[in-house]
């Protein structure tokens, strides 16, 4: 009908949320890691881009790259665990790197350390 509002399914939003926040864990432990090794806040910036540059590159030219064998094999996975399947190994794999790279950085974080001009 025309004028009644459009909605995403309930789900969509949900997992777009999840995705989302394991995202910006990712990219803030990312972030913490590089900003403590960094000299400056500019070389900070400049690794942070080439790393996400990277992480949207390298997936696109190493799926083109695989033998058609691996990607019939991931069609065929793909399909056999569908999509609730896909996103929750997504969410897992994620979870895991946040994880991860969040107590990396509050191990290697001292306070006592920070330079306070």
């Amino acid at each position: 009908q025309a004028g009644t509002p459009v909605f995403c399914p309930w789900r969509a939003v949900v997992g777009a949320a999840v995705l989302s926040l394991l995202g910006t864990a990712i990219a803030a432990g990312a972030g913490i890691l590089v900003s403590l090794r960094s000299p400056s806040v500019r070389q900070a910036s400049q690794t942070l881009n080439v790393a996400i540059l990277l992480l949207l590159l390298v997936p696109v030219s190493g799926v083109r790259a695989l033998p058609d064998a691996w990607k019939v094999q991931m069609v065929v996975w793909a399909r056999s665990v569908g999509v609730d399947g896909m996103f929750w190994t997504v969410v897992a794999v994620l979870a895991a790197g946040a994880g991860i790279l969040l107590a990396a950085a509050m191990a290697r974080f001292k306070r006592s350390r920070l330079i306070l001009d």
